[in-house]
This record gives C-alpha cells, sequence and structure tokens, in this order.
C-alpha cells in the first residue's frame, strides 16, 4: 500500500531539525518544489477529493494534508480537530448536541468554541458529512459535494492518480506531505497518530 513508491513525508506538530537531501523527489535543480497545501483549496473545499485531484492535474510536486484520529481509530484527513468550519456538521447538531464542546484550544492561536470535534466521532459518522469552503470570499460551487476522507483513501486515490496520468516532466510521482495534527494531545489521550499511519 504505502510503499509503492509513494514518497510519504510525516511531520508532527513537535518541532523537527531538517537536514538537506539530496534525494530527487526532495529537491529539483530546474525549479522551487511545488507543495499544494491542503490540495487545490482555491476553487474546491480544502481536503476534498476535488482539492486532490485539482492539485494533482495543476501539477503540484506534492499534496499537503493534515490528519486527525477518529473515536475508532480511523484516520481523517482535517486541518483542524473542529468540524464546523469545513463541514456541515451543524445541520446535524439536534443530532450530536451532547457532543458540542464549549471551547478547545488546539494551538497557540488556534481555538474553537460551541464547536465538534473529530475524534468524538466515528469514521461511519465523518462519513455523513459533506465538505464545504473554509473562507466566504471564496466560491463556493463546491460545497456539499465531497465527503470527508480518511488518509488510507487518499493514499490510494494519489496512487491511482499516478498510476492513470503519470507525470512527463519528472522522474518521480506526485508524493503526499502529511502532518499528524495536535500529535502530543492525541497521544495522552490514547491515540498515537503515527502508530496509526503506519
Amino acid at each position: 500500500m504505502i510503499q509503492k513508491t509513494l514518497f510519504l513525508l510525516l511531520s508532527t506538530s513537535l518541532s523537527v531539525n531538517a537536514l538537506h537531501s539530496d534525494a530527487v523527489f526532495f529537491s529539483n535543480k530546474t525549479r522551487p518544489l511545488v507543495v499544494s497545501h491542503r490540495g487545490d483549496s482555491g476553487p474546491f473545499p480544502e481536503h476534498s477529493q476535488g482539492a486532490y485531484a485539482g492539485a494533482f492535474f495543476a501539477g503540484a510536486d506534492y499534496i499537503e494534508l493534515d490528519f486527525h484520529p477518529t473515536k475508532d481509530g480511523y484516520l481523517v484527513v482535517n486541518h483542524d480537530p473542529c468540524l464546523s468550519t469545513t463541514t456541515d456538521i451543524l445541520e446535524y447538531s439536534w443530532l450530536y448536541k451532547e457532543r458540542e464542546v464549549d471551547s478547545f484550544q488546539f494551538a497557540p492561536d488556534g481555538f474553537c468554541t460551541n464547536d465538534y470535534l473529530i475524534h468524538n466521532f466515528t469514521l461511519a459518522e465523518l462519513k455523513q458529512l459533506k465538505r464545504k469552503m473554509r473562507y466566504d470570499f471564496r466560491s463556493h460551487t463546491q460545497d456539499y459535494v465531497y465527503h470527508m476522507m480518511t488518509v488510507d483513501e487518499v493514499i490510494e486515490f494519489t496512487l491511482d492518480l499516478n498510476d492513470k496520468w503519470p507525470r512527463t516532466d519528472r522522474d518521480v510521482k506526485v508524493g503526499l506531505y502529511i502532518e499528524a495534527k495536535i500529535y502530543p494531545y492525541y497521544k495522552e489521550h490514547g491515540f498515537d497518530s503515527a502508530e496509526l499511519l503506519y
């Protein structure tokens, strides 16, 4: 699965010392590497299948994705641990009201209020949700088209794109730059994100 020449980079919220590498998949002598942050999240909702396909066909070298564990131990892609800014969870507030959190700080400058946290939901529950644009100033024509994806689904989707439409401008395939979000918090609460990814 992961060993199918898809190059994965794992970063965590912990500080890491980066080392220079001359490996072909880390550098390019003729131009900068292009890393598509959350996929092509201008025209598509971030972390959606549309955003990942858009990044691939726009020529990204890597597609960056963030992940969080679900209540039942799957890894789903989302930037924040909260759901209301990028999904239609509020449409289900009548069903999940008891899971709403008053406040949750996930970074020095990142917090959510009156929201729902990914790790309080099973994968089946999260799969009912649809993606939407985070920002009001972007087009919302792709809202509610895409479901949430697991890391495994993104890996398989990217492998499939690489197999069906191989790059002709480079010798390596489009890769994934994977970021484990709030790793220490999840580990403290019984989810070892790195172990789940492996």
